[in-house]
């Protein structure tokens, strides 16, 4: 209304001459701008007066209080609503678990390129015709063995047979290293006899190495070299195979460094792109969970400090998980995978859910009871705390959804990734805040009442047991 008001106030004073004194153009612009400003706020205020002073109850509340209290409440707490409520619960859960299996793990780079550009459309033939250029794993030798010396060699050749051996690995036909070219090229100039003898010779070794070199430039560059032509560093490639997922992938990762790492005198290191996604394959899990632990641990401690019952504090930490299960289990079957950016928007929109489950629990537990509603306290505490929360809570997710409902025309893997994240993270939040949280509450309450209604009783028991007992010893 306000806001309105300051709009119409500074319209009329654009239209004032500039020439004028300013109580001039500030009389004029009054005189355009204060009725239509004082008729729309007399109209809210007193409409919002009558409401207040009305004798009868339910006119003074507003209504979508009305609809809360009267309507909605009546609807959830049914016997038939409940059971159902139930059935979409258990729905949701067994969904979001398959949907959690099928999580794709990993940024695959040509995402960030829009859909409909040419870059994008060569990326995508070359992964689907070419994808050997990715499955290409470059092994590094920094403290390389002398090859010219059999006993540094054959150890040597015998952990290549190992990188060549593994479950994911192409195999001795995929290996590209300079050593088997030298001994061929060796070979196509007649020197097959003398092989032995140039190979277990340093200084021949070395010499026939820089000719080979010379005539061969696809290995140069695969050998560093001493001053004196002796290797100083040198790489070998093989090929991969059986990496169609990103698990695999991470296995073969974690199988090829575990190869270098078990041989720390070669200083090995491995590299292909596929290790990208097998790094972030081994973080986003982890860390994704970390957030979300830290998340609902913060969250408990805030519960139990500020809300008067220690026991919602659970409930309301359930209500965070049961959301986050959620949105990571129906983030695949709308096309987001778990990578940097859905992991940071989840990071982000899970406050909404912790602010929906906090104002229901704090409102439910503060709501005061009259003496004539205790028999059906459980439900009048949940009839007041939906009028009381459920219309900000419904114009908070509204409100965040308008706000990022633009996002959903932008032709950006990494906006759509923020769009869908946050439609899941504020849907589930509000579908908690409003139908299973508050029947989870109001049934722990029943629970409550009941076992409290069995202790009362056992304590007046005790109570006049002893007292029939002495009066039968006085007799």
């Amino acid at each position: 209304i306000g806001i309105d008001d300051s709009f119409l106030m500074l319209a009329a004073w654009h239209e004032t001459p500039r020439h004028l004194k300013v109580e001039d153009r500030i009389g004029l612009s009054m005189r355009h701008a204060a009725v239509s400003i004082s008729i729309t706020t007399l109209t809210d205020a007193l409409a919002f007066l009558i409401g207040a002073i009305a004798p009868l109850p339910a006119d003074s509340r507003m209504w979508y209080q009305k609809f809360f209290e009267d309507y909605y409440a009546p609807f959830i707490a049914n016997r038939w609503t409940v059971l159902v409520v139930i059935t979409m619960f258990g729905t949701y859960v067994t969904a979001a678990t398959i949907g959690s299996q099928r999580v794709v793990v990993g940024f695959d780079l040509i995402n960030i390129v829009l859909t409909n550009s040419r870059p994008r459309h060569f990326l995508e033939i070359r992964k689907q015709y070419f994808p050997e250029d990715i499955t290409r794993m470059d092994i590094a030798v920094m403290k390389p063995p002398r090859m010219a010396i059999a006993t540094e060699r054959e150890p040597f050749m015998r952990l290549l047979e190992k990188f060549e051996s593994t479950a994911c690995s192409a195999g001795r036909n995929s290996t590209e290293f300079w050593y088997f070219a030298f001994e061929k090229y060796m070979g196509e100039l007649g020197f097959v006899d003398a092989w032995k003898n140039i190979v277990d010779d340093e200084e021949g070794f070395s010499d026939n190495l820089r000719g080979f070199l010379m005539a061969n430039d696809k290995y140069s560059y695969d050998v560093l070299r001493y001053a004196n032509g002796t290797p100083k560093a040198f790489r070998f490639a093989t090929r991969l195979r059986g990496v169609a997922t990103d698990e695999l992938i991470d296995r073969c990762a974690q199988l090829m460094r575990k190869l270098c790492d078990d041989n720390p005198q070669y200083a090995l290191s491995t590299y292909t792109p596929l290790w990208n996604l097998a790094d972030q394959y081994e973080i986003m899990w982890p860390q994704t969970l970390q957030d979300l632990y830290i998340s609902i641990a913060v969250m408990l401690g805030v519960a139990l400090l500020f809300i008067p019952q220690p026991l919602c504090a659970p409930l309301v930490g359930l209500s965070i998980a049961s959301v986050a299960l959620g949105v990571l289990g129906i983030m695949p079957f709308l096309g987001v995978n778990l990578d940097a950016t859905s992991m940071i928007t989840i990071a982000m929109s899970v406050g909404f859910s912790v602010d929906f489950a906090a104002h229901v629990s704090y409102a439910f537990m503060t709501q005061k009871i009259s003496d004539c509603d205790e028999k059906n306290a459980p439900f009048s505490r949940l009839r007041s705390t939906l009028g009381t929360v459920g219309w900000p809570i419904t114009q908070a997710s509204m409100s965040v959804l308008l706000g990022i409902s633009s996002l959903s025309f932008v032709d950006s893997y990494v906006v759509q990734t923020c769009f869908k994240t946050v439609i899941l993270v504020i849907t589930f939040g509000t579908i908690h805040a409003l139908v299973f949280l508050p029947l989870v509450l109001m049934f722990s309450h029943k629970v409550h009442l009941w076992l409290a209604g069995i202790s009362q009783r056992r304590r007046s028991s005790n109570k006049i047991r002893p007292r029939k007992e002495l009066e039968n010893g006085n007799k």
